[in-house]
């Protein structure tokens, strides 16, 4: 996976969408929320899809908002984009890719995309965010959530499997042995990249602090 390579050369699908004359969406562009693809609302984009692939074709239709690399705009969506690009490199699901290459490795046994798996007295009821007007999931939403393994909104987690991934950042990639990047790449991911006005808003106070998928 280069990280400049445009996506459309893995999924020509994504070609179809681009607006003329815009350059191609890469994965830079994906993980630096800088694609110019419009963020989905979750509830509504599990209504409307009965796949994930069919989630990501719901995506690809929608409007732009800008340009790639024009500008920042948080857009979870895009994370199912970059999940579909990740299942076409390695040749394997998302989810099974996800865990053999960082889960796995890391000991995070219970981060799942399906939280069933995990002995009741051990879950929390789940809160969405704190935002005015929001509802939280339904058992539909949640159901659904756990069907389409949502890169963007779908894994689940406890505080000590969070922690062993946090830990595996500040030590460069790696914990108790297992290496999942090399320090040059963990530099790369957590450096800022929403610099020179990308994502500057009308308060300093509000303007996006964003690297790759941190």
């Amino acid at each position: 996976l280069s990280l400049r390579q445009p996506v459309e050369d893995i999924l020509p699908e994504v070609a179809r969408s681009r607006p003329a004359g815009a350059p191609p969406i890469t994965p830079w562009h994906l993980l630096s929320h800088t694609s110019g693809l419009i963020d989905l609302d979750v509830a509504g984009l599990l209504s409307r899809s009965e796949t994930h692939e069919e989630a990501v074709r719901a995506l690809l239709e929608e409007p732009h908002r800008s340009a790639p690399g024009e500008r920042y705009a948080y857009a979870t969506s895009t994370f199912d984009l970059l999940g579909a690009l990740v299942a076409k490199i390695d040749g394997r699901p998302y989810p099974e890719a996800l865990r053999a290459r960082v889960l796995g490795p890391l000991g995070m046994a219970d981060t799942t995309f399906d939280p069933r798996t995990l002995h009741a007295d051990r879950l929390v009821v789940p809160l969405t965010s704190p935002q005015p007007g929001a509802a939280p999931f339904d058992d539909a939403t949640i159901g659904a959530l756990i069907r389409f393994a949502m890169p963007g909104a779908g894994l689940w987690s406890t505080a000590s499997d969070v922690l062993r991934f946090g830990r595996a950042f500040l030590r460069g990639g790696e914990l108790d042995g297992a290496r999942i990047l090399p320090p040059a790449h963990v530099a790369l991911m957590t450096r800022e990249v929403t610099v020179n006005g990308l994502g500057r808003t009308a308060n300093p106070l509000d303007d996006a602090h964003y690297a790759l998928g941190w």
